[in-house]
């Protein structure tokens, strides 16, 4: 599950779908799959969103760690069932606060019940471990789409400055909306919020 085949798949299903959409939002990992497929031409929609957007590879040796430690974890046929097995209401509390969120009881249990999913953590960590952003990173520039980039100012998974220093590299074609107080879930954290930014912009698109 790399970030090239993710977007052809994604690709095949749109084909199959007849679908071409007009605006589109990924959250995290999605709006790289997004941009990939804006860049090689399988989209063009009039609205690109990216809420917390990971669109530029972890600095510095967590780049080669991270991908290294899921590697690991994923070969081994246990980890899934280990952490399904330990993902207990306080455990998934810390992993969800360790993103700058914070959400009620009822999201909280979405969550617990995802974790305690093997074959979810089995693809987590396998999309994990075979995460590569540096070709998307070299390739963003010939962006052509708009893009809006929506951003927590509380996130503690993909740093803010990310997305601000993108949209000064890409210039007019991008721009950076702040939301305080909300982190990497911010749009489950106040998705009214984050869904009227997304109305307006694609009014204005």
């Amino acid at each position: 599950p790399s970030l090239p085949r993710m977007a052809r798949a994604l690709a095949a299903l749109l084909r199959t779908l007849d679908a071409a959409p007009q605006i589109v939002v990924g959250h995290s990992a999605g709006a790289a799959i997004l941009a990939r497929l804006c860049l090689d031409g399988v989209l063009a929609p009039r609205l690109l969103v990216g809420l917390n957007a990971a669109l530029k590879p972890f600095p510095g040796m967590a780049g080669f760690l991270f991908p290294a430690m899921a590697r690991a974890l994923f070969l081994n046929p246990v980890t899934p069932r280990v952490f399904a097995w330990s993902a207990d209401r306080a455990a998934v509390e810390r992993l969800i606060h360790g993103t700058g969120s914070t959400l009620d009881r009822a999201g909280l249990d979405l969550y617990r019940r995802l974790f305690q999913t093997p074959g979810h953590v089995a693809g987590a960590l396998g999309m994990m471990a075979n995460w590569d952003l540096v070709p998307l990173d070299r390739d963003l520039p010939r962006l052509a789409v708009p893009l809006l980039l929506i951003v927590g100012s509380q996130d503690r998974t993909i740093a803010p400055d990310v997305s601000i220093a993108l949209a000064d590299r890409l210039g007019g074609r991008a721009r950076v909306e702040w939301l305080r107080g909300l982190g990497h879930l911010a749009h489950e954290e106040k998705p009214e919020v984050v869904a009227e930014l997304i109305r307006a912009d694609a009014a204005r698109a």
